[in-house]
C-alpha cells in the first residue's frame, strides 16, 4: 500500500521569503518561463475532493518546481501543506495535487498554490528558479447538516468550447455547490497540451478554483494516447474513477461504465479489459448501498455517463444485467447520464424495469447541447435542464422519501 502523509506547519511572519527556503547549498537563477514573461503555472488551481475535513487543490506547471499550499481561515493564511512520500518533499515534478487536512466541516477558507521552478537537481543541492504564488482563493468545506445542495452537470460537450461557453452563460447567474462534468467531454484525448487546454477552459468557466468540480470519463476518455494519463489529473475519494460522497443531504454514487464495445472490438487493440472493471464494480456497489452512509442519505443520486435505461435496445449493454438489479433494489431517487446526445428523462419503469428516475443528458451541439441542475433541499430533489438558448428542455420533481433509516 502506498504511503502518503501531507504536512501542515505554521508559518511566520517572514517564511514566505524564497531565500528561506533555499539551503546553502541551493543556487538561484532566474527562469526561463518568468524571463520571457510567462507564468509558471500551466493551469489555475482547481478544487477536487472537498469533504467535510479535507480538500485537494490540483494544478499543474510549465516546468519541474518545487510547489506547495498556503493556506488559512482568513487571508492572512498562515499554513502551509505540501505533500510528502517516504520522508521526501515531493517535488521536481509538474502535476501537483496537495490535500489540506483537518479542516471543520462547512466553514469558508482561504488559500493559495505556490510553485518554485527547478533548473536543475542535483545530487548535492538544487538550482533554483523564481517562485511564483496565485492570488488568494476561497472555498468552503461539505457541510452534512446542510438540507440545500445545487449542482451542476455537463456532458458530451467534446471539445466544443462554444457550446460549453454558452451554457455556462445559462448558468452564470446560479449559486451552485460543485460541478459535475459526465464523461465525453474529454474527445479522445491524445496529447496532454490540448487536454490541459480543455481543463483550463472548463475550470475557468464553471470557477474550479472556488468551487469544486468531479470529472467523470465516458468512453471517449478512455479513448487516445494521452487517455492512460488522463486520470491522474483528477482526485477522488479512493483515488478510483468509481467512488461515492456526501455533499449536504446527498449521497452521489459515480460509476464508470468503460467503453461502449465489447473489449475484443478492433479498435482497443487487445488494450481493455472492461469487463473486469464491470465486475469489481458490482461488488464495490454491494457494499456501498450498505454503508450508513447511503442508507441515511436524505438522497441518493446515481451518475455514469452512459445510461443502463434508454439505450437502444441493440446497444451494448453489460451494465443492465451486471449492474441493473443492485441499483433497482438501492432505493436512488435519480440517477444523471449523457451519451445519446438526446436530452430526454424517463420516470420510473418507462425505459426498462428500472426503480428511478433516469436524466439524460444533451450533446455536443448548439442545437442539442445542454446544462443539466440538480437541486436539493428539505422537501424535494429537482432537475432541471436547460438548452443553449437557456429554455427548459426538460424537468422532474422528486418527493423526499421519508425511509425508515433516516426518520428523525
Amino acid at each position: 500500500m502506498e504511503k502518503r502523509e501531507f504536512l501542515t506547519v505554521a508559518l511566520g511572519l517572514g517564511a514566505m521569503s524564497p531565500t528561506l527556503l533555499a539551503t546553502a547549498t541551493e543556487k538561484k537563477l532566474e527562469t526561463t518561463a518568468v524571463a520571457k514573461g510567462s507564468s509558471l503555472f500551466r493551469t489555475a488551481p482547481y478544487l477536487q475532493n472537498i469533504s467535510e475535513t479535507a480538500a485537494t487543490i490540483a494544478w499543474t506547471t510549465r516546468t519541474k518546481c518545487h510547489s506547495w499550499v498556503e493556506w488559512g481561515e482568513s487571508e492572512a493564511l498562515g499554513n502551509k501543506a505540501q505533500t510528502i512520500l517516504d520522508g521526501q518533499i515531493t517535488a521536481n515534478n509538474t502535476l501537483n495535487k496537495i490535500t489540506l487536512d483537518e479542516l471543520e466541516p462547512g466553514k469558508s477558507y482561504s488559500y493559495r498554490i505556490c510553485s518554485r521552478e527547478i533548473i536543475k537537481y542535483n545530487p548535492y543541492g538544487v538550482e533554483w528558479g523564481a517562485t511564483e504564488t496565485s492570488p488568494i482563493k476561497t472555498f468552503a468545506t461539505a457541510d452534512a447538516s446542510s438540507d440545500l445542495f445545487t449542482c451542476i452537470f455537463f456532458n458530451d460537450i467534446h471539445d466544443q468550447l462554444p457550446v460549453f461557453n454558452t451554457l455556462v452563460k445559462n448558468v452564470a447567474g446560479l449559486d451552485y455547490d460543485m460541478s459535475i462534468f459526465n464523461g465525453d467531454c474529454f474527445n479522445d484525448p491524445r496529447e496532454e497540451s490540448r487536454v490541459l487546454n480543455l481543463l483550463e477552459s472548463y475550470n475557468h468557466g464553471i470557477r474550479a478554483s472556488t468551487i469544486p468540480v468531479v470529472y467523470l470519463r465516458g468512453n471517449h476518455e478512455i479513448r487516445g494516447a494521452y487517455s492512460r494519463q488522463w486520470p491522474s489529473l483528477v482526485s477522488n475519494p479512493g483515488g478510483q474513477q468509481y467512488f461515492s460522497m456526501s455533499r449536504g443531504p446527498i449521497r452521489f454514487v459515480f460509476m464508470d461504465c468503460g467503453e461502449d464495445k465489447l473489449d475484443g472490438h478492433w479498435a482497443y487493440s487487445g488494450l481493455n479489459d472492461f469487463e473486469g472493471f464491470h465486475r469489481e464494480q458490482a461488488a464495490w456497489l454491494e457494499k456501498e448501498i450498505e454503508k450508513p452512509e447511503f442508507k441515511n442519505a436524505k438522497y441518493r443520486v446515481l451518475v455514469h455517463h452512459i445510461p443502463i435505461y434508454g439505450l437502444n435496445a441493440k446497444a451494448y449493454n453489460p451494465w443492465k444485467t451486471l449492474w441493473g438489479p443492485i441499483l433497482n433494489r438501492a432505493g436512488f431517487d435519480i440517477s444523471v447520464h449523457g451519451h445519446t446526445h438526446k436530452a430526454i428523462i424517463y420516470p420510473p419503469q418507462t425505459a426498462g424495469d428500472h426503480t428511478y428516475p433516469v436524466v439524460i443528458g444533451g450533446g455536443p451541439k448548439m442545437e442539442n447541447g445542454t446544462v443539466t441542475i440538480l437541486k436539493a433541499s428539505d422537501k424535494e430533489l429537482s432537475v432541471t435542464i436547460l438548452d443553449t438558448q437557456g429554455k427548459t428542455a426538460g424537468s422532474y420533481q422528486v418527493q423526499r422519501k421519508w425511509r425508515k433509516e433516516n426518520q428523525v
